[in-house]
């Protein structure tokens, strides 16, 4: 398994996928509305992912300036 950073742009459609696939699997969605909104956003989603062939884990990272409330 390897672990590294999600590559902005590229990653994002392997990532929805997983995404759709855990949704499926357990009737649950993966992630909340403004995450799935980043992840679409410039940056492609900041986080990183798991992988063996495809994508096994996503963990996303939410950066807020300093002083703000995250």
């Amino acid at each position: 398994m390897r672990i590294r950073p999600v590559e902005p742009g590229s990653d994002a459609e392997a990532v929805l996928a997983f995404l759709q696939r855990l949704e499926a699997s357990t009737g649950i969605p993966a992630l909340g509305e403004s995450k799935f909104v980043d992840l679409g956003g410039p940056l492609g989603g900041t986080g990183l992912v798991a992988e063996r062939e495809e994508i096994i884990a996503y963990l996303h990272l939410l950066w807020h300036e300093p002083g703000r409330d995250a």
